[in-house]
C-alpha cells in the first residue's frame, strides 16, 4: 500500500490578547500531540505569560470541542468539511503545522522477506475475511515465503480519529465491498479487530497482544511523523 501523506490542521476560534493571564487551549489528534507537547515546552521558555494546555483527545473530539467553542484551537488530521465549519461561530481557519503517512506494520518473526501485502488483500483482512497468516491470498503475493498458520489479530482506533478517516477512505478506493459495507469516515464500525483510543490505545493493545500470544501475529493501521 502506498504512503498516504497527509497534513494537519489547526483552526483558531477566538482572539487571543497577550496579558499575564493570557491561558490558550486546544484539543484533538494525538498524532500531533508529542510535537505540540515539545513546541508548548519550548514556547514557554520565551514567553512564560501564556500558558497553553492541549489535550490528545483524538480528531472527532477536538473538531466537537472546537465547534463548541470550549477550545480555542483544535488539531485534525482530516479537513473540517463545509458544513462543519457551518456550525462553528466563527470563521475556521485551516493552518497546515505537521506531515506524516498512515500506514500499516505487522509483527511477524522469522519471515524471509518482508511481508508484501496489496490494497484489496488488506481491505478482507480488516473485513474480517482473511483470517490467518497462510491464507491463499496472502501467500499468493508472497512467492516461496513460508506464512505461519496462525491468526492474524487486527488493531484500529476506536473512537472518532483522522487516522481512521484516511485510511478507511484509502480502503474505500482500492476494495468496493469495503467501500459498501464501512465506507469511510473520522469514525466507522470496524468489521473485525481490536480498537485502542488515539494513538497511545492502539500501541498500548499492540504491545499488550504481542506480549501474551504465543507467536507474534499483529496487523495494526498507525501513523508515522515526519
Amino acid at each position: 500500500m502506498k504512503n498516504l501523506i497527509l497534513s494537519l490542521v489547526v483552526g483558531l476560534v477566538t482572539s487571543l490578547s497577550a496579558n499575564a493571564a493570557t491561558q490558550v487551549h486546544g484539543a484533538g489528534s494525538s498524532f500531533i500531540a508529542p510535537l505540540l507537547t515539545k513546541w508548548i515546552s519550548e514556547f514557554s521558555k520565551t514567553d512564560a505569560e501564556v500558558q497553553i494546555n492541549y489535550q490528545s483527545v483524538g480528531s472527532g473530539a477536538g473538531v466537537r470541542q472546537f465547534s463548541q467553542k470550549t477550545v480555542d484551537f483544535g488539531a485534525s488530521d482530516a479537513f473540517i468539511t463545509d458544513e462543519q465549519a457551518k456550525e462553528v461561530p466563527a470563521k475556521v481557519a485551516h493552518i497546515p503545522v505537521a506531515m506524516g503517512a498512515v500506514v500499516v506494520t505487522y509483527n511477524l518473526s522469522d519471515l524471509a522477506k518482508p511481508l508484501q501485502l496489496d490494497g484489496n488483500t488488506l481491505a478482507e483482512i480488516f473485513l474480517g475475511n482473511v483470517k490467518v497468516w497462510n491464507d491463499a491470498r496472502i501467500a499468493k503475493l508472497n512467492p516461496g515465503v513460508q506464512l505461519p498458520a496462525q491468526p492474524i489479530l487486527v488493531t484500529h482506533r476506536s473512537d472518532g480519529s483522522g487516522t481512521t478517516a484516511i485510511f478507511t477512505e484509502y480502503l474505500s478506493k482500492v476494495s468496493p465491498a469495503w467501500k459498501d459495507k464501512v465506507g469511510a469516515a473520522t469514525s466507522v464500525k470496524w468489521p473485525s479487530g481490536l480498537g485502542g483510543k488515539g494513538n497511545e490505545g492502539v500501541r498500548l493493545r499492540n504491545l499488550l497482544c504481542w506480549q501474551v500470544a504465543p507467536w507474534p501475529r499483529g496487523l495494526v493501521a498507525g501513523k508515522s511523523r515526519f
